[in-house]
């Protein structure tokens, strides 16, 4: 088990750890022989940060806070996200006649896929991030399947 946490809550994480050690450890400094540099006070605060994410008392704490809801209907750039593809490949994808899931319009015009629908699609197009394909191969497959 893991988690992911954005930048700003490492960081964050990462200064309280070091204002704890600093102040635990206030009597002992680079100038008293023996005495733990900063730098090293930075490395064990990021070494407890790092140890946390993969902690499973950690995480199921987390869990409990962060937002686990997905959404139903994706922007084009949450699909894009999804996809690996650009948001502009997706809004063309959307607005052709490869993709035969539902896609609505808000009032403003911006589209709206159903998560699970594109979900499906690229399962069966057999498109991931670690493998990305060109138009024409998605095209082509997408084709022979219809």
């Amino acid at each position: 088990m893991g988690i992911v946490l954005k930048q700003k809550t490492k960081t964050a994480l990462n200064k309280i750890f070091l204002d704890g050690l600093s102040i635990a450890l206030g009597q002992v400094t680079v100038t008293k022989p023996g005495g733990i540099s900063h730098k090293t006070l930075v490395a064990v605060s990021s070494s407890l940060v790092s140890q946390l994410m993969v902690d499973d008392r950690f995480v199921e704490c987390m869990s409990g806070i962060v937002p686990t809801k997905t959404k139903e209907w994706l922007t084009t750039e949450d699909a894009a996200r999804l996809s690996g593809f650009s948001r502009p490949f997706i809004i063309a994808l959307l607005d052709g006649p490869l993709y035969t899931g539902q896609v609505t319009r808000t009032d403003k015009g911006h589209r709206r896929v159903n998560r699970s629908e594109f979900e499906d699609w690229l399962n069966k197009a057999s498109v991931s991030k670690s493998q990305p394909k060109t138009v024409a191969q998605v095209r082509s497959e997408t084709q022979e399947d219809a």
